[in-house]
């Protein structure tokens, strides 16, 4: 290494001698290297041979003119010029010569108290940093890593040092001064003019050249400090030679070797000492000594036998325990420099709460919170009745003690001369003034509670009514369902019933048993539901055939009644007369005459005036009709439809989901009637939500409705309904259904039984006629 710094050192003597007679002929801002002879040294702004203040290479220590200001502030560190300037920053943790100064110029700002002026960077140093940083509009916000809050930098220590200047704000950056250069860094100087120094510009090479000149010093130091055994530069403490000048004169400092960054440090206009700032030490020598400046370490604190390190807190306690109820008074103490805060208010380490102090009663312990029985009496007379009361312990303190002192209580013997005759109850003797448990019954329902009373027996008389020793409460009985057994609380689904139309929906219900009813048992009677299969397509596309269609009588008187007989092809699903409606369902009569089997549907009818009926046979593919007459004696035949509305709905019971066959007519229609499907209990049929269907009858075939057939869906829900017709879309009800219609679980056969059975024996003559 030594090789290396020669040929450096030799390399640059070589390349840069132009300017080296320059630097040894003026002050140079930063540390130069002499030619051999010379010693260096620093001499402040205004010496007689350096006017702006720098370092100097004389054979004989120089003579400096003495400084006309005077300060009693702790020493500040000055660039060339005399403006403070540092390139150092310092933060929580730090000490030194540097902290010391630091702090005195918080003291002489009034951020910090002298007697924290110690030269270690603490919490309390921190806090005034961040507070004059605020005030001069430095930074106020963040953390010293983020954004410098609480650290002295560079401009935060030039602030600081124009502040107690009264300079004004002291912001760094802003009096055109160059700082000492550190070992390895590139020096960068402003671009404005020392009133009194030479320009940027002139002094550019010389800085240059005197920034590298004190990197071959450095190096040669480490060097020196290697050959030598001596510590590495970052721990080695350099000593400073300081020649006294004339009296009244400034010193002349010889600068130490330094690795670091070498500062100068001044007292009363005089630089007095150095200081070698380096990543881990801080090297101060001072002007008339050879002594290194060292800071003590914050001295730490003791609390409860153990160390607070300065710094830290801890929690005490106003008093090692308290009374029973009482709370603990805690505080922190916190050690500065030896001192712990709040130690006399909070002097001990832990505290714990009085255990409650308990209570005697008859010689007995009674825990705090727990209870004993006490009477007012040890005894009472014959006849009388002992009083009890209940004490409780409440930290030491008995309450009731006073009103119930005894612990036990006796009553005294009957006179022997009148012994008290005893009772008897459930054939056991009881003593007089003993007692029983009795019961109203030696059972109840489920559901209900047994009800007890008290009986005493007083020589002889046993007091109350209840007859029964014990009481029991009857189990919940359990319901039967589809032949199953379902306990009082459980539940079964069931449906309304076991089987449904092709295309419907079965409906389904929760039956819950309670102490044997089940609910809904009506309303879904089946245990299981399907729906029926889809019925197949007509073979054919052909329309039924209708064997007969006739009336029986044909002539009748107004009031009378006649039935209308007919026989069609199995394959007809819809069965219609004109005036009567859907007798698909009809009563069907089999006969077995001439040996063969014929089925025949009837229904009554009652015409008023003659009429002739239509019967309408369909199969879905194709229909086929056939007509009767019914005379009236004394009235002419009807019209090819009825003149006023009518409305029917077949079969009258259906099954939820079911068809339903309305054939409805409507002669003045105008294309704006319509239908409603009502339930029986609805009262007003203008509500919107009174009826369940409506149907507007300008989708219906020309504007004079006559016998028209409508194949609708009842609804799924069991009841009783009726269509009616309203006219124009008003609420005027112009006729309802003739009649109502049932929607149940259980389907029956909406025939009508036959009237007249000598009818229906004529009709089936007149049909064998016709066969044979």
């Amino acid at each position: 290494m030594s090789k290396k710094i020669g040929i450096v050192a030799v390399g640059l003597l070589l390349a840069l001698s132009p300017f080296i007679a320059s630097a040894q002929s003026a002050c140079s801002p930063a540390p130069v290297l002499c030619p051999t002879g010379e010693t260096q040294y620093y001499l402040p702004a205004g010496s007689s041979s350096c006017t702006t203040g720098g370092y100097v290479c004389e054979s004989t220590p120089p003579l400096s003119q003495p400084s006309s200001q005077t300060s009693s502030a702790t020493p500040a560190i000055t660039s060339a010029s005399g403006v403070a300037v540092f390139s150092s920053p310092y933060a929580l943790g730090g000490h030194g010569a540097a902290v010391l100064q630091i702090q005195n110029e918080l003291v002489a700002l009034g951020l910090l108290d002298p007697s924290d002026a110690t030269g270690y960077f603490g919490q309390l140093t921190q806090s005034a940093i961040e507070t004059f940083q605020s005030q001069d509009g430095i930074v106020s916000s963040g953390t010293g890593a983020t954004t410098g809050f609480g650290v002295a930098g560079p401009r935060t220590r030039a602030a600081l040092a124009a502040a107690v200047a009264g300079q004004g704000t002291g912001t760094a950056g802003t009096t055109g001064t160059t700082t000492p250069p550190t070992a390895n860094t590139s020096i960068t100087s402003n671009t404005t003019q020392s009133s009194s120094g030479p320009s940027v510009t002139a002094s550019s090479g010389l800085s240059l050249l005197q920034s590298l000149l004190a990197e071959i010093q450095s190096l040669q130091s480490q060097m020196t400090a290697l050959t030598s055994g001596a510590a590495p530069a970052n721990t080695t403490q350099a000593n400073t030679t300081t020649t006294t000048n004339a009296a009244g004169s400034c010193p002349a400092v010889i600068p130490p070797a330094c690795t670091g960054t070498l500062q100068p440090l001044t007292s009363n206009g005089c630089v007095n000492a150095f200081e070698c700032i380096t990543s881990s030490v801080t090297t101060t020598t001072q002007a008339q000594t050879q002594t290194v400046q060292t800071t003590a370490t914050p001295q730490s604190c003791t609390f409860n036998g153990q160390s607070v390190a300065s710094g830290s807190s801890v929690t005490g306690f106003q008093s090692s325990s308290v009374p029973f109820g009482s709370q603990c008074v805690s505080g922190t103490l916190t050690c500065t420099n030896g001192t712990l805060s709040n130690a006399s208010s909070f002097p001990n380490a832990s505290c714990a709460p009085a255990t409650a102090a308990s209570c005697s009663f008859n010689g007995q312990s009674i825990q705090s919170g727990g209870t004993a029985t006490g009477f007012q009496a040890a005894s009472v007379a014959a006849g009388g009745q002992c009083v009890s009361g209940t004490l409780t312990c409440t930290n030491g303190t008995l309450s009731n003690a006073s009103s119930f002192p005894a612990a036990s209580c006796s009553v005294a013997a009957a006179p022997q001369a009148a012994a008290a005759a005893s009772c008897t109850f459930n054939n056991q003797s009881v003593a007089s003034g003993a007692s029983v448990n009795a019961f109203q019954s030696s059972s109840v329902a489920f559901g209900s509670s047994c009800q007890q009373q008290t009986r005493t027996c007083s020589n002889g008389t046993l007091s109350g009514t209840f007859t029964a020793a014990t009481c029991s409460v009857a189990a919940a009985q359990s319901c039967t369902f589809n032949g199953q057994s379902v306990a009082s609380g459980a539940t079964v689904t069931a449906f309304q019933a076991a089987s449904v139309a092709a295309g419907s929906q079965c409906v389904s219900g929760t039956l819950t048993c309670t102490n044997g009813v089940l609910s809904n048992a009506s309303s879904f009677p089946a245990a299981s539901c399907s729906v029926a299969a889809a019925p197949q397509a007509a073979a054919a596309a052909s329309a039924p055939t209708i064997s007969s269609f006739a009336a029986s009588p044909a002539s009748i008187t107004s009031g009378q009644s006649s039935t209308l007989t007919w026989n069609v092809s199995p394959d007809a699903t819809s069965v219609v007369i004109s005036g009567v409606g859907n007798v698909t369902q009809a009563n069907v009569f089999t006969t077995t005459a001439l040996g063969r089997g014929v089925n025949f549907s009837t229904v009554p009818v009652s015409p008023t005036q003659t009429t002739t009926y239509t019967l309408t046979a369909s199969n879905g593919s194709a229909s086929a009709s056939a007509q009767t007459t019914v005379t009236v004696a004394g009235t002419t035949a009807s019209a090819t439809g009825p003149s006023s509305p009518s409305l029917t709905v077949s079969p009258t019971t259906v099954a939820p989901g079911d068809s339903l066959t309305l054939t409805v007519s409507d002669p003045n229609n105008a294309g704006k009637d319509w239908i409603g499907l009502y339930p029986t209990s609805s009262t007003n049929s203008c509500q919107g939500d009174s009826f369940i269907q409506y149907l507007n009858t300008s989708g219906l075939s020309g504007s004079a409705i006559t016998n028209t057939t409508l194949t609708l869906t009842a609804p799924t829900t069991l009841g009783t309904y009726y269509y009616a017709i309203l006219a124009n879309g008003l609420c005027t009800v112009l006729v309802t259904s003739s009649q109502q219609f049932t929607v149940s679980s259980s389907q029956s056969s909406s025939a009508n039984p036959l009237s007249n059975l000598a009818n229906v024996l004529s009709v089936i003559q007149s049909l064998l006629d016709e066969l044979r």
